[in-house]
This record gives C-alpha cells, sequence and structure tokens, in this order.
C-alpha cells in the first residue's frame, strides 16, 4: 500500500508515491534521541560558501506601482527571486526605499492590481503629480489615504496599488508596503495556491494578464489550462484592513472567486481588451492559442457583476489569424474599446472590433528602419522585446492611443494610433535608444517636469541600464542616471591589497598600542556580455550620483553648506585662493544667486575659508588671519549673543583648520616664521556672550603639514596632522591640559 504525495524538488512540484514503512521509519527516527552536536573551539580558515550575500541587480520586469501610498512616486523592480522598491525623486533620480527577498521559490511573473490611474485633464497635469487621490486615481466608494502615523503598526489604509507575483511552487503572493510606526518600510503578502488543475500543470503563472479596472485576473501557463481570478474591490480590501489594529490579525486576501477553463492548444498570448464605454462593466478576455500550426482568437467574456460562472467564449472555434500573425512578439492591448496591436517580426497588425465573432484587420508596415549601432547586428533580425504606454490628456486619449516599443539593442519606437484617422495608425517613429540591449524590462514613469516629456526607465540585458528623459518632438534620449548590471559573472578573481606595517614611535612615558591593520582585499569580476562586457570592480559602500549641475566661477577651493536662517534654501560658503562667496541655493536645487557682502557683516569675505561649522547655532569661521563667530539665527537666543572675532599676528599664518562641533574646540595649524605649530582654541559660552580662549600651549610639528583632521575616540578629542613626509602624527587634545604628542605613523 502506498500514499500519493506532492513535494518540492528543484524548484518544481512533483508528485511521488510513498509506501507506509517509508513514513514509520522516518517518524521513529524523528523520535530517536538525538546526539549532542559538538562544535570547534576555532573557526576554520578556509570555507566554502553556501549563502546568497548579494543578490545580482539582473532585473527581469519593472512596474510604477505606489504600493506604499498615493503620494509616494514607486517603481517596483522585479527580478527572479527579489523585489526591490525605488521611488522617483524631485530631482529626477530614483532612490533605493526597500528590498525584499524572501521568498518561497522562483518569480515567474509579476503584474499590478488597484485603482486605475485617471488621463490628465490638461497637458501639464499630465506630468504633475496630484496631492488628491481624486485626481490622480479613479476611486471606489471610499477614500484611499492613509491615517497619520501611530506608534508600531499605521497601516490603516491600503494604498492604491497591489503587486501580483505568480511564484513556480505553484502560489499567487499579493504584497504591498507600509509604514512602521519608526518610518521604516515593512511588505505585507498573502499567499494564495493556485487550483490543483493549474497546479499540475508546466510552469504555472507563466503568464499573467489583469483587467484594466482590476475585476479580474487571469494566470496561464504554456498550454492546456488556464484560470480566471475575480478580485474583490478596493474598499472591500480596504474595510478589511480598517477592522484590525496589528499585522499580524489583517485579513488580506483580493481573491473572491476562481474558475478553471480548458485550452486546446499552446497559450501564446493572454491579455484582458478594454471594453466600450457603453458597456464598461462588461469583462473581455482575449487568448491566442496555437493549435495545428495556426493560431486563433479566443474572447471570454462576462458582466463583472455576475459570477464566474457566467463566463462564456465567444465561438467554438475561435477566430483564425493571418498566418503573418501567427507567431506574435507582442500583443499590446489598447485604449480603444476592442482593439489590439499585434507586433510580430516582419509585420504590425492591428485588429478591431473583435467581441461580435468578426474582427477587422489592418496591417501595416513595420517599424521603421533604424540600423543598430553593432554593426555586427543585423537589423532584419532583432526582435521587439518589450512595450510601454506613456502617460497622456484627457482629450487625446478619446479615441487616440500611443505607445513605445522597445528592440532588443534598445532603439526605442513610438506609435501612435487614432481612430478617426485612415489606416488608424498615424505615426510611427524611432525616437533614440539606450545604451544596451534590452528584454523585458522597459516602463514609463509620471515625473514632474517644466514641460512635457517622458521619462523611461530600462534594465539592461545582461548591459547597463539607465533613466532617460525623452523631450517631446525630439528622438534623443537624455541619459539622467544609470541603473548598474554586473550579470552574468564569467569569472572572478580577489586582489589583496598592500599591507602596511607601520613602525609607531612615541614619546617616553607615552602608552602606545601596537597598531595591527588587517589585509584588505578586492574584488573583481567579468562582466557583461559582447560589446557590453567589462571588469567590474564588486564594491559594499553609500553610492554618490550627481544631481544638479550649476555653473559658477572656476577656482572654488572648499564649500561649506548651512541652511538657510532667513529664506528656504541653503547658504554655501565658496572659498577661493583669495576671496570667500556666499551664495544661496533655492530649496529645489534649481536656482543658485550671489549674496552680498552687507547681508553678512559678521563674515570675513575678503580672506580664503579654511573651515566652517556650527557651536551652539553659531557660525564659525577660520580664515587666513582670524577665527570670526557670528549669529545667524538671532531668534534662537534672547537676549541676542553678539558675535566675536579673534585677529592673529601677521607673522602667524593659518595653514590649516579643523572644527569639531560636539566639543566646541578648534584646531589650527599655525606657520610661525620657520616652524609649525598646532593650536587648540576653545568657544566658551557665558550669559549673553561668547569667547574664544587658548587651551595648553602650542605643539610643534616636526615636518610642513599637508592636512588636518579630528576624531573623538571614548569621549577623548584626537588630532590627526598628516605631513609632506608621509607621516601620521597623533596628538591627543585635553580641554584642560591642553595638546599631547601620542602617535607618529610612518610610511614605511
Amino acid at each position: 500500500m502506498s500514499i500519493q504525495t506532492r513535494v518540492l524538488a528543484d524548484g518544481v512540484w512533483v508528485t511521488r508515491n510513498i509506501d507506509i514503512q517509508t513514513i514509520l521509519q522516518h517518524n521513529r527516527e524523528q523520535q530517536l534521541p538525538k546526539a549532542p552536536m559538538t562544535c570547534s573551539s576555532s573557526a576554520p580558515s578556509v570555507g566554502v560558501l553556501s549563502r546568497t550575500l548579494v543578490q545580482s541587480p539582473k532585473w527581469t520586469w519593472i512596474i510604477p506601482a505606489r504600493i506604499r501610498h498615493k503620494d509616494r512616486n514607486d517603481v517596483v523592480f522585479i527580478g527572479d527571486s527579489q523585489v526591490q522598491i525605488k521611488e522617483l525623486c524631485p530631482d529626477g533620480h530614483l532612490e533605493e526605499v526597500a528590498v525584499k527577498s524572501d521568498f518561497p521559490s522562483r518569480i515567474l511573473h509579476a503584474r499590478v492590481i488597484g485603482l486605475p490611474r485617471k488621463d490628465a485633464p490638461s497637458g501639464l497635469d499630465a506630468y504633475i503629480k496630484k496631492e488628491s487621490d481624486d485626481d490622480f486615481f479613479i476611486t471606489d466608494d471610499a477614500d484611499t489615504s492613509m491615517s497619520d502615523f501611530a506608534d508600531n503598526f499605521v497601516l490603516k489604509r491600503i494604498p492604491p496599488h497591489i503587486l501580483v507575483l505568480s511564484l513556480e511552487c505553484g502560489s499567487l503572493l499579493f504584497m504591498f508596503a507600509y509604514f512602521k510606526g519608526d518610518g521604516t518600510v515593512d511588505f505585507m503578502s498573502s499567499l494564495y495556491p493556485m487550483s490543483h488543475d493549474q497546479a499540475k500543470l508546466d510552469m504555472p503563472g507563466k503568464q499573467i494578464a489583469v483587467d484594466s479596472q482590476s475585476r479580474a485576473l487571469a494566470v496561464a501557463s504554456s498550454e492546456s489550462a488556464f484560470t480566471i481570478y475575480a478580485l474583490h474591490s478596493m474598499s472591500k480590501l480596504r474595510r478589511d484592513i480598517e477592522r484590525h489594529d496589528v499585522p499580524g490579525d489583517v485579513a488580506f486576501l483580493p481573491v473572491k472567486q476562481e474558475r478553471s477553463l480548458e485550452v486546446d492548444g499552446i497559450i501564446l498570448k493572454m491579455e484582458f481588451l478594454h471594453p466600450p464605454q457603453s458597456d464598461s462593466d462588461n469583462v473581455i478576455l482575449l487568448l491566442m492559442v496555437c493549435k495545428d500550426c495556426k493560431s486563433r482568437l479566443w474572447i471570454y467574456n462576462w458582466h463583472s457583476s455576475l459570477t464566474l460562472d457566467y463566463v462564456e467564449r465567444q465561438g467554438s472555434k475561435g477566430l483564425e489569424l493571418d498566418p503573418s500573425d501567427r507567431l506574435p512578439l507582442l500583443l499590446i492591448p489598447l485604449k480603444i474599446a476592442l482593439t489590439f496591436l499585434l507586433v510580430s517580426r516582419s509585420t504590425m497588425s492591428l485588429y478591431t472590433g473583435v467581441l461580435p465573432g468578426t474582427f477587422e484587420r489592418v496591417s501595416f508596415s513595420p517599424l521603421p528602419s533604424y540600423p543598430p549601432e553593432d554593426q555586427t547586428l543585423i537589423e532584419e533580425a532583432l526582435l521587439c522585446t518589450s512595450w510601454a504606454r506613456p502617460a497622456r490628456t484627457e482629450k487625446f486619449s478619446f479615441g487616440n492611443d500611443c505607445v513605445y516599443i522597445c528592440r532588443e539593442d534598445g532603439s526605442l519606437f513610438y506609435v501612435e494610433i487614432d481612430k478617426s484617422y485612415k489606416g488608424l495608425v498615424k505615426l510611427t517613429a524611432p525616437c533614440g535608444r539606450v545604451r544596451g540591449p534590452v528584454n523585458t524590462a522597459f516602463a514609463i514613469l509620471d515625473f514632474e517636469v517644466d514641460h512635457p516629456a517622458d521619462l523611461i526607465v530600462v534594465a539592461g540585458d545582461m548591459s547597463i541600464g539607465g533613466l532617460y528623459m525623452l523631450p517631446a518632438a525630439q528622438r534623443e534620449l537624455e541619459c539622467i542616471e544609470t541603473i548598474s548590471d554586473w550579470t552574468p559573472v564569467t569569472d572572478f578573481v580577489t586582489v589583496s591589497g598592500a599591507k602596511p606595517n607601520p613602525k609607531p614611535s612615541a614619546q617616553p612615558g607615552v602608552p602606545v598600542k601596537e597598531q595591527i591593520s588587517a589585509k584588505q582585499e578586492r574584488l573583481f569580476a567579468c562582466t557583461g556580455k559582447g560589446n557590453h562586457g567589462s571588469i567590474t570592480e564588486i564594491r559594499r559602500g553609500l553610492e554618490a550620483r550627481v544631481g544638479t549641475v550649476l555653473s559658477y566661477v572656476r577656482g572654488v577651493n572648499q564649500i561649506s553648506s548651512f541652511t538657510d536662517p532667513q529664506h528656504p534654501g541653503i547658504l554655501l560658503l565658496c572659498s577661493f585662493p583669495l576671496h570667500t562667496d556666499v551664495l544661496h541655493l533655492s530649496a529645489d536645487l534649481k536656482a543658485i544667486e550671489q549674496i552680498n557682502d552687507a547681508d553678512v557683516p559678521d563674515l570675513d569675505l575678503d580672506s580664503r575659508t579654511f573651515a566652517a561649522g556650527f557651536f551652539r547655532n553659531l557660525l564659525v569661521q577660520v580664515t587666513e588671519h582670524s577665527i570670526h563667530i557670528s549669529n545667524v539665527y538671532p531668534s534662537q537666543f534672547k537676549p541676542e549673543i553678539p558675535g566675536v572675532s579673534r585677529k592673529f599676528a601677521d607673522s602667524d599664518m593659518i595653514l590649516h583648520a579643523s572644527i569639531n562641533s560636539l566639543t566646541s574646540s578648534i584646531l589650527i595649524v599655525v606657520r610661525k616664521e620657520t616652524r609649525f605649530e598646532l593650536r587648540l582654541v576653545r568657544c566658551v559660552f557665558e550669559e549673553g556672550s561668547v569667547g574664544l580662549i587658548d587651551i595648553g600651549q602650542p605643539s610643534v610639528i616636526a615636518d610642513v603639514p599637508s592636512c588636518l583632521s579630528t576624531i573623538l575616540i571614548a569621549g577623548n578629542l584626537y588630532a590627526l596632522v598628516g605631513t609632506a613626509a608621509s607621516d601620521l602624527q597623533v596628538f591627543c587634545c585635553d580641554a584642560v591640559g591642553g595638546i599631547t604628542r601620542c602617535l607618529t605613523l610612518g610610511a614605511s
């Protein structure tokens, strides 16, 4: 006697027969006492890496979806085993928000359900984010705003969009993000197993289609059957969320009903079509099925208020397609009712009026010639891999539609369809190319701009991706930001860095701990493919990206930035070799202007600035011969504290300076005749006044100093002085005793 069961083997659910004796033997083994585990007292020096430390930045889909909040312009990057949320910032760059990678199996496909986006009533509104949910989304019977932050759990409303993932283990995962009480982002998900008929097929969930109003969801594999899921409205899900106070108790289940239907053939494509405005409650599902070397259209429709038992297929044999459309690369449902576009290798066809049982086919020339940059590629052999629809005005969308089509070499084409135009297809034109090959990770984003433009984001196919701006009436893309991709890694090597062997020297009687330098290793890899292959160094840290670029006079040696106390924006102290300029940078980082000297009388703008900082909202400026403290925030002190300045002798020239705000200390390197001194100056606050005093005696620096910095270690202030002789001299700075030499580290 045996029992049939399903197990997960190599990421695929398979059916196996297990006899009773095997089950009993397994139970007996679990009941036996386990031997105590012994561990080694020391970790081995060599081991086998068995855990993923860094997920590869390979993205399969990019979906603009506000899955956190209606006012967060999120972009979701989906890979094989991870989902990353990035936010499109006002400066036009993508900022990483959160990552989720603890999925039970590989991700096969991804779509978004939720509130559909409204067409903007005017041209400018098509590109400006709206603060009101009613302005930006087609709402249902409840408001979609999020409540104020609570102490631990602030999820009182679901966001406008929910991400749907089909997993290789045979389940659907519904997921969105929310803000926790501490301001961090967490994920809420609901796992829904597919039907038994769907789960037993090969690669269930390979295809997903979502109704334009998120009333239904269709999931299919490669052949034999597909499943339709009726979905709850967003208001119903919102009410379920509102009844709970903690994440673990939230009943989050978008599926209302499901029904599996058989298909006699191979499912090539599957999409929902837009219904006519006169019958907007009708749900229309289109399947393209291939059998006996012929492709047919199977159309299913039903009323959204009825159950899935009323789903009907139009016709018994379907609608046979033209042989040139038998194996299309893309099926693009248009916003024009009952209309879709088929893109094949050599033709493009427009089908309209498919619901009554017949259809009208309009065939037009393929995409215009646009030779690839890579001369080794043949243009006729290149395939179209993805498409995306940009935001347009409400007036344009009435009877019109437009899409961008991306070719695998990175070339973009713009296609515009006009219902009143003879032949329907009004325009097909190339509009530039991205820097590398592209697969399915391609999307158009909503962005605040001063003039109409489309913001395009792509993730390269084994090459670098990027964020591109395409201004209106132009055919050249402007790269705003690059998106790295160091896959595939064909080989890698670790390179050991130089291991310094410092010989510390110290003054007698001063304890010095032996300095041990850890050996650093760098990781280099062979990445990419073809012309886009490269040697990549994989590093860990914070990424710095160029934001706003503003032109100014050349020759700036140093810049210090502070918040402007009187106007929104930032104050910049720009130090030149012979003077200092004060600039005001606007809050949107787009405009810059110079401030007159009379507006900042307490600052010395006729000298070079070596350091600037704040002591209790008092601005400190160190120049070549003086130290200035000015009160730029007079409202912070009652009564107002006047500024103070200290000038040095003409023979004393300050070469370097460092300010430590925590200890109100100023360290300066002074050249006095033929020698160099390190001095410690403290800022002392008394009732209604502030002063500067010297602490201890100056310490002589043996060599020519080249740089100066300060650091706090265990509450003690240390000064680090670098010299032209490649030595690092360390000084201890005491508030009472002054400066004491501690350590000298040489380069040898």
